[in-house]
């Protein structure tokens, strides 16, 4: 299961939930704990979208994409 099906899941988890009455502590938590996911998936899915956009334009530049890369690995 991709990241974004596993969130577009636990969303209608939570909703079921929602509908169905349950506590509403116990709810809240869930969406807490829900959201903190999204903002990290959120943060890792910007980064690697940069280091796309990275790649694209700089596609003609084999320099650059080697000293990216050497700085990917920490060299």
């Amino acid at each position: 299961m991709s990241g974004l099906q596993a969130l577009r899941h636990h969303a209608n988890t939570l909703m079921i939930a929602k509908h169905a009455g349950a506590d509403n502590g116990l709810l809240r938590l869930e969406t807490d704990n829900f959201l903190e996911t999204v903002f990290d998936m959120a943060e890792i899915y910007s980064n690697e979208l940069d280091r796309v956009a990275f790649y694209l334009l700089e596609c003609d530049n084999l320099e650059e994409l080697k000293a990216y890369e050497a700085e990917e690995r920490g060299e």
